[in-house]
């Protein structure tokens, strides 16, 4: 699972999950402007049906290059 956000003090906007057990996140997304993306990232794993997450990891950027 991760976060997406364009501003960088990172009040969430999108959160993605990830449909496979492969750990390779792939995000593929159009609309996105020339900007820069900050990215979170965190697990999860389900114990007697309840989800367990770890920590957010620190802040990554991207920019959008068109």
């Amino acid at each position: 699972m991760h976060s997406q956000n364009n501003e960088k003090n990172f009040k969430l906007k999108k959160t993605i999950k990830q449909p496979s057990k492969d750990p390779v996140v792939k995000y593929i997304d159009n609309n996105l402007s020339k900007k820069t993306y900050y990215y979170k990232v965190r697990s999860y794993k389900k114990i007697d049906n309840k989800k367990i997450y770890s920590d957010f990891s620190g802040v990554k950027s991207k920019k959008v290059i068109k």
